[in-house]
């Protein structure tokens, strides 16, 4: 299938911003687990794969945080990197006090960055700004980052693939808004979009990580060689599916207006994740694997569920949907994990995340 270029104007689709009890967060608590399982192996790779001297001779570090959104998170992820970088220097009897961090926060223009700016740390020792616009395309000055964070942001892809939606509604079935509960026609056409994301994604780092800089991308992902519909994802975007049909029927939302909307997430494998880096040939794999204990000592509950969606997807549905019916989509959707919540949870504990470092080679 044909990559379509990243041209125009990336689909916006912020979390919900504000300390609202929907707001991300408020409702960030499973992507916060995750930044804190991947912290000592970021300090690994920090310790045995970043060369300061080398890769920084102003005593200035560049770090970014792509897909920053609001809330505590970005900070922990950033003060955990600084925090290596500084043990670093300090077991090489080397003078921490010496370096200088400018941190960048990225995230689209319609995040919520006077949030995020009210709440950076009081006791942050780094210059702070915020950086507007897309991942999708460059964003800093050339070779001026050293460090590159990156978590649950990169399965949002620019924009839903064309070809999905000039389709003709009896292409596939009719309720599908995701590729994980549809023919593998719907798939490719992600897959496709996926990977076109990803080349821009990484030729943008490419120019703007120093040689031997680091970045770190941790995503959902699907394990290899297994069944998509059987996934967590595929089980909460089929409630999904099953509430807006229960709401055409009942004639509160329009059948055209299921047909014309698709979640823009997608979920690779690690042998396909690695397939598109290796491709790419700018960056070097130091670590790829899995971390999928986040929430085994967990307690689970409808609200958590609930309240997760809600916050990284709420602009997403009132776009199509307005807000009255977006919010008796999620009673809905309450109402369906709560019927099938432990099959759900068993779901939920079996996911697997993504973790990948990758360096920057020499041209």
């Amino acid at each position: 299938m044909e990559l379509e270029r990243i041209d125009s104007v990336p689909a916006s689709y912020p979390m919900i911003g504000g300390e609202s009890p929907h707001s991300y967060s408020k409702n960030s608590s499973h992507q916060g687990r995750l930044i804190e399982a991947s912290k000592d192996l970021i300090n690994e790779a920090i310790e045995v794969n970043l060369d300061i001297e080398t890769t920084c001779l102003s005593g200035t570090i560049g770090i970014a945080d792509l897909g920053c959104s609001v809330g505590q998170n970005t900070f922990v992820a950033v003060q955990n990197v600084i925090e290596a970088i500084k043990n670093k220097y300090l077991s090489n009897s080397q003078n921490s006090q010496s370096l200088e961090f400018q941190v960048l926060f990225n995230d689209h223009s319609s995040n919520d960055f006077n949030t995020l700016f009210r709440s950076l740390p009081p006791s942050h020792k780094y210059y702070a700004a915020g950086v507007p616009g897309s991942f999708y395309h460059g964003l800093f000055p050339k070779s001026s980052i050293h460090f590159v964070h990156c978590s649950y942001a990169l399965h949002w892809m620019p924009q839903v693939p064309k070809q999905v939606l000039d389709r003709k509604p009896s292409t596939w079935d009719k309720n599908n808004i995701h590729y994980l509960n549809a023919s593998g026609e719907l798939h490719d056409a992600y897959s496709a979009q996926f990977n076109n994301g990803m080349e821009s994604f990484l030729n943008a780092r490419a120019e703007e990580l120093a040689i031997g800089g680091l970045m770190v991308i941790v995503m959902p992902g699907v394990p290899n060689k297994s069944i998509l519909s059987e996934i967590a994802p595929a089980m909460s975007f089929g409630f999904f599916e099953s509430c807006l049909a229960e709401m055409v029927k009942q004639e509160y939302i329009s059948q055209e207006k299921v047909n014309s909307f698709y979640i823009p997430h997608y979920y690779p494998t690690s042998e396909e994740f690695e397939a598109l880096i290796m491709q790419n040939g700018n960056f070097s794999i130091e670590r790829m694997g899995v971390l999928n204990k986040r929430m085994s000592n967990i307690a689970l509950s409808i609200e958590m569920a609930v309240g997760t969606v809600r916050a990284a997807m709420d602009v997403l549905f009132k776009e199509q949907f307005g807000d009255e019916a977006t919010d008796q989509l999620y009673e809905r959707y309450a109402m369906k994990v709560a019927e099938n919540f432990h099959l759900f949870e068993s779901k939920i504990r079996e996911h697997e995340d993504l973790f990948v470092i990758l360096k920057r080679r020499k041209n």
